[in-house]
């Protein structure tokens, strides 16, 4: 069976607005958050179950053999190992002494927030403790 790829996505895409519709409701200039939030949702949802399922070994049955095929061939490449293995050894990997870092708040991680805190946070005592000894003078 021949799918084209654009009807299908935009068929795909009105049944999930529809859907959505039934159950919530929101204001039509929020449509593009809500769709936003949907597939980020969505995405991760779907990213859970494929890991769980090459984990376990067992597909879920909304997946064709040939994509089974597909996926199963992905996994065994060498770039899907050394991305796993990556991701794998920054899970683990010990921050400055104080442990695997979970939260990194973008590009820099808490550590160095909680560092850089640290220092503001002594500046501001040492500005505080001169300007009332000034004060007080």
């Amino acid at each position: 069976m021949n799918h084209n790829f654009h009807n299908s996505s935009y068929i795909h895409c009105l049944l999930t607005n529809v859907i959505m519709q039934k159950y919530y409701y929101w204001l039509p200039e929020h449509d593009s958050q809500v769709r936003r939030n949907f597939e980020i949702r969505g995405a991760k949802q779907l990213k859970n179950i494929f890991c769980y399922a090459r984990k376990i070994g067992k597909m879920p049955k909304f997946i064709s053999p040939d994509n089974l095929e597909k996926l199963k061939q992905y996994w065994e490449s060498e770039d899907f190992k050394k991305l796993s293995a990556t991701g794998t050894a920054n899970r683990k990997s010990d921050v400055h002494g104080v442990g695997p870092s979970l939260h990194t708040c973008g590009a820099i991680p808490m550590t160095e927030w909680r560092r850089r805190f640290v220092s503001i946070n002594i500046a501001f005592r040492v500005i505080f403790l001169i300007n009332y000894i000034n004060d007080n003078h």
